[in-house]
């Protein structure tokens, strides 16, 4: 019987960190998709899946941007002119999809805004 109460407690132990690993790896699920075309329909053709926050996703004169898995909390940007350097537009989650099109993009980011 002390075996089986040994395994309840390293258990109970363990599971608090496993939710926690799990809350912390959705948290940087955003995916952040760059398009040829001028909308979000076609075929991706940079993705920046699972990118952490702060990190630029860069293409030269992409058609479309996609942020996919913004959260409440999380804020996304898209940017014109050479990487993460001139600010187009900014939305604020929660947004399963947001797409954003009508110009040539160089990059997009997301970050924390409750930080």
């Amino acid at each position: 019987m002390a075996a089986f109460g040994t395994k309840v407690v390293v258990l109970m132990m363990v599971l608090p960190s496993l939710l926690l690993l799990q809350q912390i790896s959705s948290v940087e699920a955003v995916d952040i998709l760059l398009y040829n075309e001028n909308n979000c329909d076609g075929a991706v053709a940079i993705g920046c899946y699972s990118v952490e926050a702060g990190t630029c996703c860069l293409m030269d004169n992409a058609g479309a941007v996609e942020i996919v898995n913004l959260l409440d909390g999380q804020s996304a940007s898209v940017y014109s002119g050479g990487s993460c350097t001139t600010e187009i537009s900014s939305v604020n989650g929660p947004y399963a999809s947001w797409c954003y099109s009508g110009t040539s993009f160089s990059g997009a980011n997301w970050f924390n805004s409750t930080a």
